[in-house]
Protein backbone atom coordinates (compact mmCIF):
# COMPACT_ATOMS: atom_id res chain seq x y z
CA UNK A 1 0.00 0.00 0.00
CA UNK A 2 2.75 2.62 0.88
CA UNK A 3 4.27 1.83 -2.34
CA UNK A 4 1.24 2.57 -4.47
CA UNK A 5 0.95 5.33 -2.56
CA UNK A 6 4.49 6.64 -3.10
CA UNK A 7 3.96 6.10 -7.17
CA UNK A 8 0.97 8.25 -6.72
CA UNK A 9 2.30 11.02 -5.15
CA UNK A 10 5.25 10.65 -7.90
CA UNK A 11 2.43 11.28 -10.51
CA UNK A 12 1.04 13.81 -8.72
CA UNK A 13 4.16 15.68 -8.73
CA UNK A 14 5.02 14.95 -11.89
CA UNK A 15 1.46 16.42 -13.26
CA UNK A 16 2.01 19.16 -10.92
CA UNK A 17 5.88 20.09 -12.89
CA UNK A 18 4.23 19.44 -16.28
CA UNK A 19 1.23 22.16 -15.49
CA UNK A 20 4.02 24.85 -14.23
CA UNK A 21 6.16 23.97 -17.23
CA UNK A 22 3.25 24.33 -19.55
CA UNK A 23 1.79 27.05 -18.10
CA UNK A 24 -0.42 29.54 -20.37
CA UNK A 25 -0.11 33.23 -21.96
CA UNK A 26 -1.58 35.90 -22.00
CA UNK A 27 -0.55 37.42 -25.62
CA UNK A 28 -1.05 40.86 -26.72
CA UNK A 29 0.26 43.98 -27.87
CA UNK A 30 2.17 46.52 -25.22
CA UNK A 31 2.62 49.87 -27.55
CA UNK A 32 3.47 53.10 -25.83
CA UNK A 33 4.01 56.97 -26.89
CA UNK A 34 7.18 57.03 -26.53
CA UNK A 35 8.36 54.70 -29.03
CA UNK A 36 8.91 54.26 -32.80
CA UNK A 37 8.46 50.70 -33.81
CA UNK A 38 10.96 50.44 -37.00
CA UNK A 39 10.80 47.06 -38.86
CA UNK A 40 12.97 45.89 -41.09
CA UNK A 41 12.29 42.73 -43.58
CA UNK A 42 15.11 41.83 -46.13
CA UNK A 43 13.40 39.73 -49.16
CA UNK A 44 15.36 37.36 -51.00
CA UNK A 45 13.58 36.75 -54.68
CA UNK A 46 12.86 34.91 -57.57
CA UNK A 47 10.70 36.15 -60.70
CA UNK A 48 9.23 34.10 -63.69
CA UNK A 49 7.27 34.92 -66.18
CA UNK A 50 5.09 32.18 -67.81
CA UNK A 51 6.87 29.33 -66.29
CA UNK A 52 10.46 30.98 -67.28
CA UNK A 53 12.59 32.02 -64.90
CA UNK A 54 13.74 36.39 -65.44
CA UNK A 55 15.36 37.58 -62.18
CA UNK A 56 16.57 37.59 -58.78
CA UNK A 57 16.23 40.43 -56.78
CA UNK A 58 16.73 41.49 -53.38
CA UNK A 59 14.49 44.07 -51.29
CA UNK A 60 14.89 45.92 -48.23
CA UNK A 61 11.36 46.65 -46.63
CA UNK A 62 11.12 49.03 -43.49
CA UNK A 63 8.61 50.52 -41.75
CA UNK A 64 8.26 53.54 -39.04
CA UNK A 65 5.34 52.37 -36.49
CA UNK A 66 4.34 55.88 -34.85
CA UNK A 67 1.66 55.21 -31.92
CA UNK A 68 -0.08 58.46 -31.90
CA UNK A 69 -2.46 57.40 -29.25
CA UNK A 70 -3.90 54.81 -26.93
CA UNK A 71 -7.36 54.34 -25.49
CA UNK A 72 -9.14 51.97 -23.67
CA UNK A 73 -13.16 50.79 -24.63
CA UNK A 74 -14.84 48.07 -22.35
CA UNK A 75 -11.55 46.76 -21.34
CA UNK A 76 -9.21 46.64 -24.69
CA UNK A 77 -6.64 48.69 -25.21
CA UNK A 78 -6.55 50.39 -29.09
CA UNK A 79 -3.74 51.86 -30.96
CA UNK A 80 -3.69 55.18 -32.80
CA UNK A 81 -1.02 54.35 -35.41
CA UNK A 82 0.35 56.23 -37.97
CA UNK A 83 2.97 55.12 -40.02
CA UNK A 84 5.47 54.89 -43.20
CA UNK A 85 6.52 52.28 -45.35
CA UNK A 86 9.45 52.27 -47.60
CA UNK A 87 10.30 49.64 -50.29
CA UNK A 88 14.03 49.31 -51.15
CA UNK A 89 15.82 47.38 -53.90
CA UNK A 90 19.20 46.82 -55.30
CA UNK A 91 21.25 44.64 -57.64
CA UNK A 92 23.01 42.44 -55.52
CA UNK A 93 25.42 42.18 -58.69
CA UNK A 94 27.07 45.01 -58.52
CA UNK A 95 25.94 47.46 -55.67
CA UNK A 96 25.97 47.55 -51.93
CA UNK A 97 23.46 50.87 -51.66
CA UNK A 98 19.73 50.06 -51.80
CA UNK A 99 17.56 52.63 -53.94
CA UNK A 100 14.89 54.10 -52.90
CA UNK A 101 11.56 52.78 -54.93
CA UNK A 102 8.16 53.48 -52.89
CA UNK A 103 7.36 55.51 -50.24
CA UNK A 104 4.04 54.75 -48.51
CA UNK A 105 1.94 56.83 -45.52
CA UNK A 106 -0.34 54.71 -43.44
CA UNK A 107 -3.14 55.12 -40.54
CA UNK A 108 -4.88 52.28 -38.84
CA UNK A 109 -5.70 51.22 -35.31
CA UNK A 110 -4.72 48.44 -33.79
CA UNK A 111 -6.39 46.10 -31.05
CA UNK A 112 -4.52 45.06 -28.35
CA UNK A 113 -4.82 41.60 -29.97
CA UNK A 114 -3.07 42.66 -33.28
CA UNK A 115 -6.32 42.90 -35.10
CA UNK A 116 -6.50 46.33 -37.52
CA UNK A 117 -9.31 48.58 -38.68
CA UNK A 118 -7.51 50.55 -41.79
CA UNK A 119 -9.09 52.56 -44.79
CA UNK A 120 -8.86 51.02 -48.04
CA UNK A 121 -6.97 54.13 -49.05
CA UNK A 122 -3.66 53.04 -47.99
CA UNK A 123 -2.25 50.20 -49.77
CA UNK A 124 0.29 49.52 -46.60
CA UNK A 125 0.84 47.42 -44.47
CA UNK A 126 0.22 44.54 -47.25
CA UNK A 127 -0.21 41.68 -44.61
CA UNK A 128 -3.02 42.61 -42.57
CA UNK A 129 -4.35 40.56 -39.16
CA UNK A 130 -0.95 38.30 -39.14
CA UNK A 131 -0.46 37.99 -36.00
CA UNK A 132 -3.74 37.82 -33.97
CA UNK A 133 -3.97 36.41 -30.43
CA UNK A 134 -7.42 34.95 -29.23
CA UNK A 135 -8.32 36.22 -25.85
CA UNK A 136 -6.96 33.29 -23.59
CA UNK A 137 -3.94 32.10 -21.47
CA UNK A 138 -1.91 30.22 -24.51
CA UNK A 139 -0.02 27.11 -23.77
CA UNK A 140 2.87 25.32 -26.25
CA UNK A 141 1.07 23.21 -28.72
CA UNK A 142 -2.14 24.71 -28.63
CA UNK A 143 -3.35 26.02 -31.64
CA UNK A 144 -6.24 28.64 -33.30
CA UNK A 145 -7.40 30.34 -36.55
CA UNK A 146 -8.09 33.40 -37.51
CA UNK A 147 -9.12 35.73 -40.60
CA UNK A 148 -6.22 37.46 -42.37
CA UNK A 149 -5.87 39.59 -45.47
CA UNK A 150 -3.67 40.50 -48.14
CA UNK A 151 -3.88 43.70 -49.99
CA UNK A 152 -2.12 44.48 -52.99
CA UNK A 153 -1.29 46.93 -55.65
CA UNK A 154 -1.02 45.25 -59.11
CA UNK A 155 -0.16 46.63 -62.36
CA UNK A 156 2.18 49.33 -63.85
CA UNK A 157 2.79 52.99 -63.30
CA UNK A 158 -1.17 54.15 -64.59
CA UNK A 159 -2.71 50.85 -64.97
CA UNK A 160 -3.29 48.74 -61.68
CA UNK A 161 -5.62 47.29 -60.02
CA UNK A 162 -6.31 47.07 -55.84
CA UNK A 163 -7.15 43.98 -54.54
CA UNK A 164 -7.97 42.45 -51.21
CA UNK A 165 -8.06 38.58 -50.17
CA UNK A 166 -9.43 37.27 -47.33
CA UNK A 167 -7.45 33.84 -46.22
CA UNK A 168 -7.57 31.88 -42.71
CA UNK A 169 -4.66 31.74 -41.03
CA UNK A 170 -3.62 28.73 -38.84
CA UNK A 171 -1.34 29.70 -36.05
CA UNK A 172 0.27 27.06 -33.47
CA UNK A 173 2.23 27.95 -30.46
CA UNK A 174 5.25 25.65 -30.84
CA UNK A 175 7.69 26.26 -27.91
CA UNK A 176 9.20 29.05 -25.92
CA UNK A 177 13.17 29.88 -25.82
CA UNK A 178 15.64 32.72 -24.27
CA UNK A 179 17.44 34.86 -27.00
CA UNK A 180 19.58 37.61 -24.84
CA UNK A 181 17.62 36.93 -22.02
CA UNK A 182 14.52 37.32 -23.08
CA UNK A 183 11.63 34.69 -22.82
CA UNK A 184 10.60 34.26 -26.69
CA UNK A 185 7.08 32.46 -28.00
CA UNK A 186 7.74 31.03 -31.48
CA UNK A 187 4.83 30.55 -32.86
CA UNK A 188 4.10 28.84 -36.51
CA UNK A 189 1.76 30.59 -38.94
CA UNK A 190 0.60 29.22 -41.84
CA UNK A 191 -2.15 30.32 -44.91
CA UNK A 192 -3.21 30.44 -48.32
CA UNK A 193 -5.31 31.99 -50.66
CA UNK A 194 -6.50 31.94 -54.19
CA UNK A 195 -9.17 34.30 -56.18
CA UNK A 196 -10.61 35.03 -59.55
CA UNK A 197 -11.37 38.70 -60.25
CA UNK A 198 -14.16 39.96 -63.16
CA UNK A 199 -14.32 43.55 -62.42
CA UNK A 200 -10.59 44.04 -62.62
CA UNK A 201 -8.69 45.92 -65.20
CA UNK A 202 -5.74 43.78 -65.67
CA UNK A 203 -5.50 41.10 -63.09
CA UNK A 204 -7.60 37.88 -63.70
CA UNK A 205 -6.40 35.79 -60.95
CA UNK A 206 -4.88 35.61 -57.75
CA UNK A 207 -3.07 32.64 -55.55
CA UNK A 208 -0.29 32.27 -52.82
CA UNK A 209 0.88 30.71 -49.85
CA UNK A 210 3.20 31.93 -46.34
CA UNK A 211 4.65 29.75 -43.89
CA UNK A 212 5.96 31.74 -41.05
CA UNK A 213 8.30 31.04 -38.03
CA UNK A 214 7.36 33.85 -35.52
CA UNK A 215 9.40 35.38 -32.37
CA UNK A 216 7.50 37.23 -29.84
CA UNK A 217 8.93 39.10 -26.95
CA UNK A 218 6.24 37.94 -24.05
CA UNK A 219 7.26 40.11 -21.56
CA UNK A 220 7.76 43.18 -24.25
CA UNK A 221 4.19 42.36 -26.18
CA UNK A 222 6.51 43.37 -29.51
CA UNK A 223 7.52 41.19 -32.06
CA UNK A 224 11.12 40.10 -31.85
CA UNK A 225 12.40 38.25 -35.27
CA UNK A 226 10.50 36.63 -38.24
CA UNK A 227 11.51 34.32 -40.92
CA UNK A 228 9.17 33.46 -44.12
CA UNK A 229 8.78 31.46 -46.74
CA UNK A 230 6.23 32.22 -49.52
CA UNK A 231 4.80 31.65 -53.18
CA UNK A 232 2.46 34.15 -55.25
CA UNK A 233 1.30 33.91 -58.48
CA UNK A 234 -0.39 36.49 -60.35
CA UNK A 235 -2.58 35.67 -63.62
CA UNK A 236 -2.99 38.83 -66.14
CA UNK A 237 -6.11 39.43 -68.82
CA UNK A 238 -4.02 39.37 -71.31
CA UNK A 239 -2.59 35.66 -70.53
CA UNK A 240 0.63 36.51 -68.67
CA UNK A 241 1.69 34.66 -65.48
CA UNK A 242 4.24 36.00 -62.37
CA UNK A 243 5.53 34.07 -59.68
CA UNK A 244 7.06 35.42 -56.94
CA UNK A 245 8.84 32.96 -54.90
CA UNK A 246 11.24 33.96 -52.01
CA UNK A 247 11.80 34.56 -48.44
CA UNK A 248 12.28 37.10 -46.05
CA UNK A 249 13.87 37.80 -42.72
CA UNK A 250 12.59 40.26 -40.38
CA UNK A 251 13.28 42.36 -37.01
CA UNK A 252 12.10 44.83 -34.44
CA UNK A 253 14.24 47.57 -32.95
CA UNK A 254 12.25 50.08 -30.45
CA UNK A 255 13.92 53.72 -31.21
CA UNK A 256 12.72 56.54 -28.70
CA UNK A 257 11.26 59.39 -29.79
CA UNK A 258 13.44 61.98 -30.69
CA UNK A 259 13.92 65.07 -28.09
CA UNK A 260 14.03 68.83 -28.79
CA UNK A 261 17.48 68.82 -26.76
CA UNK A 262 18.51 65.34 -28.41
CA UNK A 263 17.84 66.56 -31.67
CA UNK A 264 19.41 69.91 -31.42
CA UNK A 265 22.26 68.17 -30.16
CA UNK A 266 22.61 66.27 -33.12
CA UNK A 267 21.91 69.46 -35.52
CA UNK A 268 24.70 71.21 -33.62
CA UNK A 269 27.20 68.70 -34.12
CA UNK A 270 26.22 68.08 -37.89
CA UNK A 271 26.67 71.94 -38.62
CA UNK A 272 30.23 71.93 -36.76
CA UNK A 273 31.06 68.76 -39.18
CA UNK A 274 29.79 70.59 -42.09
CA UNK A 275 31.15 74.44 -41.08
CA UNK A 276 33.80 74.23 -43.98
CA UNK A 277 31.83 74.05 -46.74
CA UNK A 278 29.43 76.87 -47.63
CA UNK A 279 26.10 76.68 -48.61
CA UNK A 280 24.64 73.68 -46.56
CA UNK A 281 21.77 74.11 -44.63
CA UNK A 282 20.66 71.65 -41.96
CA UNK A 283 16.86 72.03 -40.81
CA UNK A 284 14.47 69.41 -38.98
CA UNK A 285 10.63 68.41 -38.50
CA UNK A 286 9.43 65.72 -36.22
CA UNK A 287 12.04 63.43 -35.95
CA UNK A 288 13.80 64.03 -38.74
CA UNK A 289 16.91 66.40 -39.54
CA UNK A 290 17.70 67.04 -43.31
CA UNK A 291 21.06 68.31 -44.79
CA UNK A 292 20.98 69.98 -48.05
CA UNK A 293 23.98 70.41 -50.26
CA UNK A 294 24.56 72.80 -53.50
CA UNK A 295 25.52 70.84 -56.69
CA UNK A 296 29.55 72.86 -56.29
CA UNK A 297 30.68 69.40 -54.45
CA UNK A 298 29.66 68.18 -57.96
CA UNK A 299 32.05 69.25 -61.64
CA UNK A 300 29.16 70.45 -63.97
CA UNK A 301 26.94 68.07 -65.28
CA UNK A 302 28.91 65.10 -63.60
CA UNK A 303 27.95 62.69 -60.40
CA UNK A 304 31.74 62.47 -59.05
CA UNK A 305 32.11 64.08 -55.96
CA UNK A 306 35.15 66.73 -55.98
CA UNK A 307 38.48 65.77 -53.83
CA UNK A 308 37.97 68.47 -51.77
CA UNK A 309 34.42 67.91 -50.47
CA UNK A 310 35.01 63.95 -49.27
CA UNK A 311 36.95 65.14 -46.34
CA UNK A 312 33.45 67.27 -45.18
CA UNK A 313 31.72 63.80 -45.67
CA UNK A 314 34.19 62.21 -43.69
CA UNK A 315 33.36 64.45 -40.92
CA UNK A 316 29.78 64.23 -41.18
CA UNK A 317 29.95 60.17 -41.21
CA UNK A 318 31.66 60.08 -37.82
CA UNK A 319 29.21 61.86 -36.30
CA UNK A 320 26.43 59.56 -38.17
CA UNK A 321 28.11 56.88 -36.99
CA UNK A 322 27.47 58.33 -33.23
CA UNK A 323 23.71 58.26 -33.99
CA UNK A 324 23.11 54.65 -35.31
CA UNK A 325 19.37 54.41 -34.18
CA UNK A 326 18.64 57.42 -37.43
CA UNK A 327 17.83 55.89 -41.10
CA UNK A 328 20.00 57.60 -43.63
CA UNK A 329 18.14 58.65 -47.02
CA UNK A 330 20.31 60.33 -49.64
CA UNK A 331 18.00 62.39 -52.24
CA UNK A 332 19.51 63.74 -55.42
CA UNK A 333 17.47 66.85 -57.27
CA UNK A 334 18.26 68.75 -60.34
CA UNK A 335 16.88 72.01 -61.83
CA UNK A 336 14.05 72.52 -64.77
CA UNK A 337 16.95 72.55 -67.98
CA UNK A 338 17.78 69.63 -69.38
CA UNK A 339 15.26 66.54 -70.50
CA UNK A 340 13.85 64.97 -67.61
CA UNK A 341 15.07 61.17 -68.06
CA UNK A 342 18.77 63.09 -68.27
CA UNK A 343 17.83 65.00 -65.36
CA UNK A 344 16.55 61.76 -63.21
CA UNK A 345 19.12 59.77 -64.13
CA UNK A 346 22.34 62.77 -62.95
CA UNK A 347 19.89 63.06 -59.90
CA UNK A 348 20.12 59.18 -59.31
CA UNK A 349 23.69 58.33 -59.83
CA UNK A 350 24.81 61.97 -57.53
CA UNK A 351 22.77 60.44 -54.61
CA UNK A 352 24.23 56.96 -55.35
CA UNK A 353 27.82 58.22 -55.21
CA UNK A 354 26.87 60.01 -52.18
CA UNK A 355 25.19 56.99 -50.31
CA UNK A 356 28.22 54.59 -51.67
CA UNK A 357 31.15 57.20 -50.07
CA UNK A 358 29.06 57.20 -46.80
CA UNK A 359 29.35 53.18 -47.05
CA UNK A 360 33.20 53.44 -47.63
CA UNK A 361 33.19 55.85 -44.84
CA UNK A 362 31.96 52.95 -42.41
CA UNK A 363 27.84 53.83 -42.41
CA UNK A 364 26.63 50.16 -42.19
CA UNK A 365 24.67 49.40 -45.36
CA UNK A 366 21.67 48.63 -43.99
CA UNK A 367 20.83 52.24 -42.77
CA UNK A 368 21.44 54.50 -46.10
CA UNK A 369 19.78 54.14 -49.34
CA UNK A 370 19.49 56.73 -51.97
CA UNK A 371 16.79 57.89 -54.80
CA UNK A 372 17.00 60.77 -57.70
CA UNK A 373 13.93 62.88 -58.14
CA UNK A 374 15.10 65.27 -61.17
CA UNK A 375 13.44 68.31 -61.23
CA UNK A 376 10.24 66.85 -60.07
CA UNK A 377 10.89 68.21 -56.54
CA UNK A 378 12.11 71.75 -56.67
CA UNK A 379 13.05 73.78 -53.25
CA UNK A 380 11.74 76.76 -55.09
CA UNK A 381 10.18 78.07 -58.36
CA UNK A 382 12.58 77.38 -61.20
CA UNK A 383 12.10 81.62 -62.64
CA UNK A 384 15.68 82.52 -61.79
CA UNK A 385 19.76 81.36 -62.09
CA UNK A 386 19.14 81.91 -58.54
CA UNK A 387 16.68 79.58 -57.70
CA UNK A 388 18.17 76.82 -59.96
CA UNK A 389 21.21 77.01 -58.48
CA UNK A 390 19.25 76.13 -54.85
CA UNK A 391 17.20 73.59 -56.50
CA UNK A 392 20.48 71.67 -57.60
CA UNK A 393 21.26 69.86 -54.33
CA UNK A 394 21.62 66.34 -52.49
CA UNK A 395 19.81 65.71 -49.50
CA UNK A 396 20.81 63.94 -46.64
CA UNK A 397 17.57 63.02 -44.48
CA UNK A 398 18.53 61.77 -41.01
CA UNK A 399 15.26 59.49 -39.83
CA UNK A 400 14.36 58.85 -36.70
CA UNK A 401 10.78 57.50 -37.50
CA UNK A 402 7.35 59.38 -39.13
Amino acid sequence: MKKVTNIRTYITVIYLLIGYLLHGYDFSWKLNTNEILRVKSFVKQNIYTNNTFVKYVEILNKASIDVKSISTVSGRKYYGIEGIFYVFSKDYSEDVEFKLDETHISKYVMEENGKMSISKEFIMPVVRDVPVFVKRDIKPGDEWFFRGKEFHKIGFTELFDLVEIEFNAHYKFSRTTNIQDKEIAIINIKYGFSDYFSRTKIIQYLSGASEIEYYWDIAEGKPYYMKENYFFNALYKNGISIIYSGSSESSLEIVNRLKEDEKKEVISKVQEALKKQENIEVLSSENEINITIPDIVFDFNKYTIKQEFIKTLSNLAEILKKYNQADIIVEGHTDDIGEDEYNLKLSQLRAKEVAKILINLGINPNRISYIGYGETKPKVPNTSPQNRAKNRRVEIKLIWGK
